[in-house]
């Protein structure tokens, strides 16, 4: 169902774009920001702990998937130079 008006601006994509940064943080495994009563966050011990480990998840992720990457291209480059490139 569409509607046609809406009061909404831009038909909702504030919202959208929200949900949508919601569900990626999400599926990388990371916490969904906490919402602050000043709007200003607070560098304490414990939320700086917290972003050193999800900044640590983050980096591991990169670069598990770069040596897939790299992986899957040796062995694609394999199949067509068996006799290697040298």
């Amino acid at each position: 169902m569409q509607t046609a008006f809406t009061r909404q601006k831009d038909f909702g994509k504030e919202a959208r774009e929200a949900q949508w940064a919601t569900a990626q943080r999400t599926l990388h495994g990371l916490h969904p920001p906490e919402m602050k009563e000043t709007g200003v966050s607070t560098g304490t011990k414990e939320n700086l702990g917290d972003m050193a480990d999800q900044a640590k998840r983050r980096a591991e992720i990169a670069r598990s998937t770069l040596h897939s990457m790299l992986l899957a291209n040796l062995q694609t480059m394999s199949m067509f130079f068996p006799e290697g490139l040298g």
